[in-house]
């Protein structure tokens, strides 16, 4: 089995307010800023939240949650929008498809390995993250893209530029580029629109 075996083992704009679960180093994350049906406008595209999930991110010595929404756009496009991609991370990461004409296999994807330089599809960088994501809840499930499976493993591969996300499970991989956002901004998009947060 190529699966990964490395785990030893409030809401409001900022992503920020968290609080310790156990003393095990799991870290929960307080209530959604978005809503599901909420619309707005980020880097000149207009989406609505079609889907939200609290997903739980394993890595090695800690577990701790993030809000994730399937956001779909006018012309039928989709797109993730991460609220802390990283623990500790308050900003939020505007994440699209990528679509490479020879996408590397979930094996390929399972052997790489801390600062390794990956690229898909002309987005590079060296991984910084190797983690497991798992569902935890799910508002609208039916329109989330990564409803497959509710545990699927990754890495996260960072440039000064934008981020490259990789997903997989022992049936395909997925391929994202990210581009970090400041809250202000998703603050401006969805000011008006419907929200849970302060």
């Amino acid at each position: 089995m190529f699966l990964l075996i490395f785990l030893l083992f409030g809401r409001n704009w900022s992503c920020a307010s968290r609080r310790p679960a156990t003393s095990v180093r799991h870290i929960a994350v307080g209530a959604a800023p978005l809503t599901v049906g909420a619309t707005g406008t980020l880097k000149g595209t207009h989406y609505r939240v079609a889907a939200h999930a609290v997903v739980e991110i394993g890595e090695v010595g800690i577990f701790y949650e993030r809000h994730e929404y399937q956001l779909t756009a006018d012309g039928g496009q989709t797109a993730r929008l991460v609220c802390g991609v990283n623990d500790g991370d308050g900003n939020w990461t505007l994440f699209k498809p990528l679509n490479p004409f020879q996408p590397p296999t979930a094996m390929a994807c399972a052997a790489k390995k801390m600062g390794e330089v990956v690229e898909v599809d002309g987005v590079q960088g060296p991984v910084t993250h190797i983690f497991q994501a798992t569902v935890r809840q799910s508002d609208n499930p039916g329109d989330l893209d990564w409803n497959g499976s509710s545990l699927r493993y990754g890495y996260l591969a960072k440039s000064p530029y934008s981020s490259l996300m990789a997903t997989w499970n022992s049936v395909d991989a997925g391929f994202f580029q990210g581009v970090d956002l400041p809250v202000k901004t998703v603050t401006a998009a969805f000011a008006g629109s419907s929200t849970n947060g302060n």
